[in-house]
């Protein structure tokens, strides 16, 4: 046993500090928003390394186990500073063990269970005589009919029935809805505000702003003030009193929580966040019309073909290696290829903006005669990939912008390469599966400033768009979902059976097990390293109704994480007719020859041909070029999670992406029995992280569900304006025809 002091040396210890006090922002943040002073974070990480030289030692260069627990029972014993100094010990034998090759050890993060914060409290009903009153007047039929008959003189009725009906608390939204019409979108006969989230309205509000609109005069008017006005005079309210908006929102929060539930508020008012569609994407599953991408070729701009085969060819085991290549890779490690970057990136000048511009051009010549040979794509395939993306950015621009600053390329490829590089160096791009590449990344995103991890986000945007690793997934970057990064495309189910119908048609073997694919990932959820490593034993059959789907880790393919194991219901999620040629490819593929823990699929090649011809497909479907596999599993992550929330009594075919089999009720009390699950329970959101293969709901809302909006006018917004009430605006006449 020797003291792991003995190899710190003062160069490592000051590295440790300065990397210590650049990471303590970020762990201040983990460890529950922990306020400490900068003298106060110096005292912390100088503790821990104290307690560190005292304690840990090496054993046959390992750290020995039980002297980190020592060091560990050292540490604060609040709760908060204790994972703060947890995080800073595991920086500091995490920089040891790269350092000095040492092995260290596995340290678990303390966790403190608490209650949540209930949404409604007491305090909350004390209002209720008054709430009662309130929705009492907005839902009187008289009251309405009123409204009707002179709009212009009652703002304060309709400014009420949008904060109470229709779920709109803010008062900059309320004042943008009625005077300026422009902001309410109309999409399929539904309408929709759009301000800084999407908020749909019912039937009852379209009706009431038309009347407002008609007769719209004067300037805006306090939104309040206007309430209050409106509460008097209905003898609601005396006169010496005010209603505060505090007040109003507690109201809508009990309504909201006691008409729907309290996960559907909280998804409401962004207490657990989700990303919502795309504008276009939201067009195309409303109207069923794809939209064209304008300039296609210029909005992803790609690698040449040039650099792309050599990337594939650098991946192909053709033991075609070069004498160059091999002398190249012989004699470069991770610092020279690193050099190799920045002498790139030096090149770039920060300079006028046409001096720039040349600037640029002489150091793309550069990187396209350096890429284009291909003993540097075989012997360095991940310093060839960070200079591609270099070219990319001076050619290019980045993720939002066609043409960026010098500071911010040069930042941006400095601050990735040393990491990646470190990270990568070692491995064998051509065994190299998505979820080893998220997980490197992951690794990679460790080493980099809190502030810069977008960066990483940037190179592997680059690496997923160029199709250059088709099953990395962003979502599965620890940092793509709280930077707001998700891609939100997805199918609807009649987009799903034009893709099946399109690889139906080419009658080839890659379309057969594209389909199997497809359905695979847009039924079951499965990710594309999940498929590819299926098993014959992995499906258990017990008649024509009932076939269940074990995914487990198996020799061919390990899971992203232990929750990634679970069982999922084909008999109930799959369409009949794809079940059946499911059923029949397993039996028909399987011979005696292959052993119950064979592959499904065992060639490779023909496998990736069919990912990629499904992916194809989709995008002819759908007109989206950004579409990747992996949107099959967002597809079926939004679908059953809607098919699941839906209103037991609601309104048939309300939405035309619902207008489908799949959302009928015998279907869904299918679903909800084969799950066990009853129409009031709070579960059904982890019924679909648990067969995600998520650790947690908001793991799942996050980056997965898009289509939380939808279920406002369906289970809260559910208004529709009574005949009284229509032949009131619209006259007895139009009602007739």
């Amino acid at each position: 046993m020797t003291a792991i002091k003995t190899i710190f040396t003062p160069e490592f210890l000051n590295q440790y500090k300065t990397k210590a006090l650049e990471e303590s922002g970020a762990y201040l943040v983990i460890a529950e928003n922990l306020q400490l002073a900068s003298n106060e974070i110096n005292n912390n990480i100088d503790k821990v390394l104290t307690l560190t030289q005292q304690l840990v030692t090496l054993n046959n260069e390992k750290i020995a186990s039980n002297s980190v627990s020592a060091v560990i029972k050292k540490l604060s014993k609040d709760f908060q500073l204790h994972n703060f100094q947890l995080m800073l010990l595991h920086l500091l034998l995490r920089m040891a063990q790269q350092s000095f090759g040492i092995k260290s050890v596995q340290i678990d993060r303390s966790y403190q269970i608490k209650q949540d914060a209930p949404l409604l409290k007491p305090d909350d009903f004390l209002t209720s005589r008054l709430q009662s009153d309130l929705y009492d007047l907005l839902e009187s039929e008289a009251k309405q009919l009123r409204y009707l008959g002179s709009p212009e003189t009652q703002t304060g009725f309709l400014l009420l029935w949008l904060f109470l009906k229709e779920g709109i608390d803010s008062t900059a939204a309320l004042t943008s809805i009625l005077y300026h019409p422009n902001k309410v979108k109309t999409l399929s006969r539904h309408w929709f505000y759009q301000g800084k989230e999407r908020i749909w309205l019912s039937s009852t509000a379209e009706l009431l702003l038309r009347a407002f609109w008609n007769n719209q005069v004067g300037k805006p008017k306090n939104c309040l003030t206007e309430i209050n006005n409106t509460l008097i005079a209905e003898r609601i309210i005396p006169s010496s009193t005010r209603v505060q908006i505090g007040a109003l929102r507690a109201m809508l929060r009990t309504e909201y929580i006691f008409k729907t539930s309290a996960s559907n508020y909280a998804q409401q008012k962004r207490l657990m966040p989700s990303s919502p569609l795309s504008g276009k994407t939201l067009y195309r599953i409303m109207s069923g019309t794809c939209v064209i991408h304008e300039s296609t070729a210029n909005q992803i701009a790609s690698i040449t073909q040039n650099q792309r085969g050599l990337w594939l060819s650098s991946l192909r085991n053709d033991n075609t290696e070069t004498i160059e290549a091999r002398h190249i890779k012989d004699g470069l490690n991770t610092l020279e290829q690193v050099d190799i970057v920045k002498q790139f990136s030096d090149q770039i000048k920060i300079l006028a903006r046409q001096e720039s511009a040349r600037n640029y051009t002489k150091v793309k010549e550069r990187l396209r005669l350096w890429l284009h040979k291909r003993e540097n794509a075989k012997a360095t395939p991940f310093c060839w990939l960070l200079l591609s993306w270099l070219y990319h950015l001076l050619a290019h621009g980045g993720m939002r912008k066609k043409r960026l600053r010098p500071r911010t390329i040069k930042k941006y490829i400095n601050s990735v390469a040393a990491p990646v590089l470190q990270e990568f160096v070692d491995c064998k791009a051509d065994r190299m599966g998505g979820h080893t590449w998220a997980e490197k990344l992951n690794l990679a995103a460790e080493n980099i400033n809190s502030k810069n991890r977008d960066y990483i986000l940037y190179f592997a945007d680059f690496v997923v768009m160029n199709d250059l690793v088709p099953d990395l997934c962003l979502s599965d970057l620890d940092i793509s979902s709280s930077r707001g990064s998700v891609n939100t495309n997805i199918l609807t189910q009649h987009e799903a059976k034009c893709v099946i119908s399109a690889l139906n048609r080419l009658e080839t073997k890659a379309s057969h097990l594209a389909q199997l694919c497809f359905c695979l990932s847009f039924y079951s959820g499965l990710r594309r390293g999940e498929i590819a490593g299926l098993q014959y034993a992995d499906f258990n059959s017990m008649g024509d109704d009932y076939i269940n789907l074990h995914v487990r880790p198996n020799k061919y393919r390990e899971l992203k994480s232990p929750q990634s194991a679970r069982n999922i219901p084909l008999d109930v999620l799959w369409p009949e007719e794809e079940l059946v040629k499911l059923k029949q490819y397993l039996r028909t593929s399987k011979t005696k020859f292959n052993k119950k823990k064979s592959k499904i699929f065992r060639d490779e090649a023909c496998l990736n041909e069919a990912f990629l011809l499904a992916t194809e497909a989709m995008k002819l479907i759908t007109a989206e070029p950004t579409m990747r596999f992996h949107h099959c599993r967002h597809s079926f992550a939004n679908w059953l999670y809607l098919l699941l929330s839906l209103p037991e009594k609601r309104q048939a075919n309300f939405y035309p992406f619902t207008r489908h089999a799949y959302f009928d009720v015998t279907n869904r009390e299918r679903v909800m029995k084969r799950l066990a699950l009853v129409e009031y329970s709070r579960k059904k959101l982890w019924a679909v992280s648990i067969l995600l293969g998520h650790s947690s709901p908001s793991v799942t809302m996050a980056s997965y569900i898009h289509t939380s909006e939808f279920l406002h006018p369906l289970k809260f917004a559910n208004h529709s304006p009574s005949p009284r009430l229509l032949r009131k605006f619209w006259g007895a006449e139009y009602l007739d025809r």
